[in-house]
């Protein structure tokens, strides 16, 4: 049997200027929802905006300008002192990697859940994909658990 020899690219193999370019974009993309720029925000997509937020459910996917429009819209209303603090950023080929804090009062329905008036304080994990650099996607990564409990939705476990 003949031996083939694999290549591994590392993680770091994107170049600097890319690099530089791909957090760039990230920098003006969390600027923008800071400043409940919805607008804003889309414009740092390549002219096709998407999110993806998994523990959503059925309203994980967010496709389109005008769907992500709406979406960031809904959110800067239910919490109107929204704030996310930028993490560090981890490169790879295709993605950035950023870990981030978001911050929050409920104060209108999200993700069905009536508003609280409680304050959300949560750690979530960002996967930016990019062509080059320009921004595909943005999924976001986070304990819905830990939300629900801090506004009040479900029960949090005994100590």
């Amino acid at each position: 049997m003949e031996e083939t020899q694999m290549t591994q690219t590392p993680a770091t193999a994107v170049d600097a200027e890319l690099r530089a370019r791909r957090a760039a974009v990230i920098s003006e993309h969390v600027a923008a929802e800071n400043r409940y720029d919805a607008a804003g925000t889309v414009a740092t997509f390549d002219g096709h905006a998407r999110y993806d937020v998994p523990a959503l459910g059925p309203l994980a996917l967010v496709d389109g300008v005008e769907a992500v429009n709406a979406f960031l819209a809904g959110m800067f209303v239910s919490f109107p002192d929204f704030h996310a603090e930028p993490g560090p950023l981890h490169h790879a080929d295709d993605v950035v990697f950023l870990e981030a804090r978001i911050t929050g009062t409920h104060h209108a329905d999200f993700a069905g859940v009536p508003p609280s008036g409680r304050r959300m304080d949560i750690r979530i994990a960002c996967l930016f994909e990019f062509e080059g650099d320009r921004l595909k996607c943005e999924k976001v990564y986070m304990d819905m658990a830990t939300v629900l409990q801090q506004l009040g939705a479900m029960p949090a476990p005994e100590q």
